[in-house]
């Protein structure tokens, strides 16, 4: 017979409801639990070794896209028509070049090739910064798919609505080594006991519980056009009275349909020749 705690972690893993496992082996009947479709479920190693692999993917991709955009820049704009995509034997090509275009005197060809190698060098600068932003590009995408993909479920707010009221507090995940640090304020958060990371998950799951208690069922289907009346039917010429709308229909005050609705109320507050006050 497994214990109780065994019970609970087994269903924290498979993203099982509180009390699913231990009804499903308490009852006399076959019991069939539904998972949630596509879980996967790995150690620390694998998805360490997943994600080392990405990267370097995501870097060797960016590395080898940036060469080839270098070379190709190089034979467009100096004229250079060689095959390959080798960078010494383009340079070598584009030495040539230089002097055998110049026509000019030694020291004034020499001069002239400086220039150019100088205006070369610039040109190679500006593609490896491009190159380093196309991967950072990368590396961003893939560390915000998994973020999201560790946002509580059952929250009245979308994923990214979660994680803009998170950075509004402070929050800030970066990916360091391969794992998720996180940060608020500035400064990087620590357990109590071991002074290790915290994990970023839990403190997700903390944050969703101080900013919005048990999670309640996802309010989805609910927008539309914003009304700039409360309830009592009045026109609406406070924050107070359209936080409070938004509230108790279940909605966000975070999200873009709040930030409508606050500036339709605004200019309908406007046009019957009221002030909409902000504060109290």
């Amino acid at each position: 017979m497994l214990d109780q705690t065994t019970i609970e972690q087994i269903e924290k893993l498979l993203k099982l409801d509180s009390g699913t496992l231990s009804t499903a082996i308490s009852s006399d009947k076959e019991e069939a639990l539904t998972l949630p479709e596509g879980l996967k479920v790995m150690t620390e190693s694998e998805l360490e070794s997943r994600d080392k692999s990405l990267k370097n993917r995501s870097y060797n991709e960016g590395k080898e896209a940036g060469a080839d955009m270098t070379i190709k820049s190089i034979k467009n704009n100096y004229g250079i028509d060689i095959e390959g995509k080798d960078l010494e034997s383009v340079m070598s090509a584009y030495n040539e070049k230089v002097l055998s275009d110049a026509k000019i005197k030694p020291a004034e060809a020499l001069q002239e090739k400086e220039r150019q190698i100088a205006a070369l060098r610039d040109n190679v600068n500006t593609l490896t910064q491009e190159r380093e932003s196309l991967i950072q590009e990368k590396n961003n995408i893939s560390l915000r798919a998994k973020l999201t993909s560790g946002v509580p479920s059952d929250l009245p707010v979308d994923q990214d609505e979660f994680l803009y009221s998170m950075n509004s507090k402070g929050y800030e995940f970066i990916e360091e080594e391969g794992k998720i640090v996180v940060k608020k304020n500035g400064q990087p958060l620590y357990t109590d006991t071991t002074q290790e990371n915290v994990d970023w998950k839990e403190v997700m799951s903390n944050y969703a519980k101080e900013r919005w208690g048990e999670t309640q069922p996802n309010k989805q289907g609910m927008g539309g056009k914003s009304s700039s009346k409360h309830a009592g039917g009045g026109l609406i010429t406070k924050m107070s009275q359209l936080e409070k709308q938004f509230t108790d229909a279940g909605k966000s005050t975070q999200g873009s349909e709040f930030a409508s609705a606050f500036q339709q109320a605004q200019k309908e507050a406007e046009a019957a020749g009221h002030e909409f006050k902000v504060d109290e």
